[in-house]
């Protein structure tokens, strides 16, 4: 994200770096008195629910990026730390101990009000996965921010909190780079090898060509399995698939809980996406093209969070560019997917019920159905692997 000098305030009184408790009291008081404050956070935002609640949660948020995790917490030999930097300076730390408060509570008190970054506040303007409007009003603190991003600050000399360095440093354009790998990828386990895996069987009609393993459990039964060409091994409901499932519902959960950078609108058609965990309370679709950006870096991740049905439009596809590669696309359906006529998919299905791939659907990954069956037509599905560098 990058803000312009026309999407700012020509002037501000205060600038104000720091969303932690002086930051936020400092700024919500200057506002108070009618001052113009600009309030500038660096670090990844933590919507409401996205505090880790679970083991699998607290996992997902340690800060190891050769691991590809970027969360809050550090394990040492015989310490745990809180290292990095959020939205809501100390406050990101307390929510972890004492869990999350409900947003129509304030710990500040109702002279602040809802303040954006509060852990124990209300984010005026956010909803899980979406950030809050970025912008400098006057006599209203808010908060410059992305939750894709690090906001990146290059300031010469000293900084003071008089009216003209202000006003020169917020009409300055502020960008925001997002931050590489943002995502984790999934931990397939013995899934990995699968190329279709279903739980309540799989159906086919029609010449298919499978490169990968195959299995379902614990419905073993495979519907035209004589018309499908396996570039692997057909494990039926054998113990290898019974470990693939219990593999499946680990790395599904794992994805599910992975704090989301930002929401999406329900068509993905027609948006060049960078490296990230794009989140849909409902629906998502697929029409026309999206472009995955890899930004040039072969480990980028994108997770893609389907609260509910994940549908693509007839010829419809996924273009990956700049190094962007399918092993490292993961599509979490909190209900069924369908890929529609002649669609071309990149990255593995992950649905908690079933999937159904129509006639002459293309996919450079996998159909994995936790609880459901899947359904091919005469379709072309390859597991992918990861290009060493």
């Amino acid at each position: 994200m990058t803000l312009l000098v026309g999407d700012l305030p020509s002037t501000t009184d205060v600038l104000v770096i720091g969303t932690g408790f002086g930051g936020s009291v400092m700024a919500s008081r200057l506002a108070e008195g009618g001052r113009d404050v600009c309030l500038l956070e660096r670090g990844k935002a933590y919507p409401p629910g996205s505090v880790p609640r679970s083991p699998t949660g607290v996992g997902m948020n340690f800060w190891d990026p050769s691991a590809g995790l970027h969360g809050l917490s550090w394990s040492f030999s015989g310490i745990d730390a809180v290292v990095s930097s959020g939205l809501g300076g100390g406050s990101l730390i307390y929510a972890n101990v004492l869990g999350w408060r409900s947003a129509t509570s304030s710990g500040f008190g109702s002279s602040v009000g809802p303040f954006p970054g509060a852990a124990h506040g209300a984010a005026r303007s956010t909803s899980p996965g979406r950030a809050a409007t970025p912008a400098c009003h006057p006599s209203r603190p808010r908060t410059i921010k992305s939750m894709t991003s690090f906001l990146k600050l290059s300031v010469l000399g000293s900084v003071t909190a008089s009216a003209s360095a202000a006003a020169v440093l917020c009409a300055l354009a502020v960008s925001a780079t997002p931050a590489s790998a943002v995502g984790t990828a999934a931990d397939l386990g013995a899934a990995n090898s699968f190329a279709v895996l279903a739980g309540t069987g799989i159906t086919n009609t029609g010449p298919t060509t499978l490169t990968g393993d195959i299995g379902t459990f614990p419905t073993p039964t495979i519907t035209g399995v004589g018309l499908i060409t396996v570039n692997g091994t057909n494990h039926g409901a054998d113990a290898v698939t019974q470990q693939a499932k219990d593999d499946l519902v680990k790395a599904y959960d794992a994805l599910a809980s992975q704090p989301a950078d930002a929401t999406v609108s329900s068509d993905l058609g027609g948006q060049t996406l960078v490296p990230g965990v794009y989140f849909s309370a409902s629906t998502m679709a697929l029409t026309g093209e999206l472009v995955l950006d890899g930004k040039g870096d072969p480990n980028a991740v994108f997770v893609f969070q389907v609260g509910s049905s994940l549908t693509t439009a007839t010829a419809s596809s996924v273009r990956l560019i700049n190094s962007a590669q399918s092993c490292n696309v993961f599509w979490q359906v909190g209900a069924s997917a369908t890929l529609a006529t002649t669609s071309t998919l990149r990255g593995s299905v992950l649905a908690l019920t079933s999937v159904t791939a129509n006639t002459g659907a293309v996919v450079d990954g996998r159909l994995l159905a936790r609880n459901g069956a899947v359904t091919l037509d005469t379709n072309t599905v390859t597991r992918p692997s990861c290009a060493t560098v």
